[in-house]
């Protein structure tokens, strides 16, 4: 699977730096847009056991086929810009040949109290078929996301009881 992105990343990497550029967008994080191997195996084996019983025909590449952050970007608007850089984001990525392949993730709609990220996921299906996420940012959020990182990397390890769980979404909160 990682072959496979590893493959495709250039071009739609270029595709999308275009589109942000064209957005008056700044990108981020470009070095972490391929998602890494240990957190690539853990995203697919955790997904696999959640949907297992679910899909129980469902092979492991197949479940590796929907991951869809495995190829993943990070634009950031001004605040002043953000509502309206997203609108046109989305016209614009639409306009290019990407179709939004799954409802978006609006984080700003989560009160802060119970999760301090703010922005919007959005997973999209390249022309060549292959899942990608970009994120949408404002400055602020991405600060924020930055903080609240380690914790949540931690809060995803297989094996995590749910006492040390319910710590570490404590501290999230709190930052």
């Amino acid at each position: 699977i990682r072959k496979k992105i590893v493959g495709v990343e250039s071009g739609i990497t270029g595709r999308v730096v275009d589109a942000a550029s064209d957005l008056g967008a700044e990108m981020y994080g470009l070095q972490h847009r391929v998602k890494d191997e240990a957190s690539l195996a853990r995203k697919i084996a955790t997904d696999f056991v959640d949907q297992s019983l679910k899909f129980p025909d469902q092979t492991v590449a197949q479940v590796g086929d929907k991951i869809g952050d495995s190829l993943r970007y990070t634009m950031v608007f001004d605040d002043a810009d953000y509502v309206d850089g997203v609108s046109r984001a989305v016209r614009d990525l639409t306009e290019r040949g990407y179709e939004l392949a799954k409802p978006p993730k609006n984080f700003w709609s989560v009160p802060n109290d119970d999760l301090p990220y703010n922005g919007i996921n959005m997973n999209w299906r390249a022309p060549d078929g292959t899942l990608v996420e970009i994120q949408f940012h404002t400055e602020a959020g991405l600060e924020t996301k930055q903080l609240i990182h380690p914790l949540y990397e931690k809060q995803r390890q297989i094996g995590l009881d749910s006492i040390e769980f319910e710590r570490l979404r404590l501290l999230m909160q709190k930052t």
